[in-house]
Formats: structure tokens, sequence, C-alpha cells
């Protein structure tokens, strides 16, 4: 099975990727209260979220995260299934960082991230050590620039057909 890791680091085929560990320190208020959750929530046979690497098993959901990402680079990876950690959805992160701006409490979404449960449109990461890179999907800013424009459906800006 093919398996995707967005990232702002230059990797080459064959290089092994893990975990930054610098994630958290880049988070707003409401991004920070959601992690702090899912560790208070965090049953104690997982691996803390800090110290995994996540990557995702759909290559939709991956170029989608890698678009908003500057200076993001795509990656297809391979992993050893006996190293995953977790599977969980990502999109239930997204639900707990409404309900923590809302101030609303989010530990039972947070209780079904770890069981592993997926919402309507499941954004699955799976938590491990390590992958290794299997092919350089793009590292270029042009092309990931264009896919943000065409999620957003925003054409591309020609100056010299203004006035015409």
């Amino acid at each position: 099975m093919a398996y995707y890791r967005v990232d702002k680091r230059v990797f080459s085929l064959g290089e092994e990727v893990t975990s930054a560990q610098e994630y958290y320190e880049k988070f707003t208020d409401s991004a920070k209260l959601v992690e702090d959750t899912l560790e208070l929530t965090r049953p104690q046979t997982k691996k803390q979220r800090t110290e995994c690497l996540f990557i995702f098993e759909s290559e939709v959901s991956a170029r989608k995260h890698w678009s908003k990402m500057t200076d993001g680079k795509l990656y297809r990876v391979e992993i050893e299934e006996a190293n995953v950690c977790h599977r969980g959805d990502m999109a239930m992160l997204d639900t707990m960082k409404r309900l923590a701006e809302a101030g609303d409490c989010m530990t039972a979404v947070a209780d079904s991230y770890w069981r592993g449960e997926l919402g309507a449109v499941p954004e699955v990461e799976i938590m491990l050590s390590r992958a290794v890179v299997s092919e350089v999907l793009s590292t270029s800013e042009v092309e990931r620039l264009d896919i943000l424009r065409k999620r957003y459906g925003i054409s591309k800006f020609n100056p010299y057909a203004a006035g015409r």
C-alpha cells in the first residue's frame, strides 16, 4: 500500500524520515489545546503524538495538506506495518479545534480519535516512528500553489489580460 508524507524538509529517494518533533511549538493556542487534550486522553499503550511521524493513507488528503504548507514537499513513503503506533482520523482534530474555539468539551471526540473511529469524511493519519522515501512526488512551490489555487477556485492573475 502507498503512503504519503508532507514535510518542509528535503529528502531523497531511499532516505529515512523521522519526526522533527517541532510542530507543537508552531501551533496556535486552540491547536495546542487540541494536542493537550489528545495527550490527556491518550491510552498508555499509545506513543505520544509529539514522538511520532505522521503520514497519510490517502494521496488526496496528503495533497490537500501539502497545498496549505508553505515550502512543503510531498513524498510517497514505505513503512513497516509493525511500526504503526496508531491510525486516526485527522478530520476529528479539526472538529476538536472548533470545539476548543467555542469553549466546548473535546474529550468525547479525543476518545473517538484514540479508538480509531472514522468520521463521515475521514482523513486517516498514521502515527509511527519512521518511513522511507520511495518517491519524491513534488518539491515545487509553483505546483503546490497551483493546487492551493484550484482548491479555492482562484485562477492565476495575469496582468496582461486586465486591459483587454
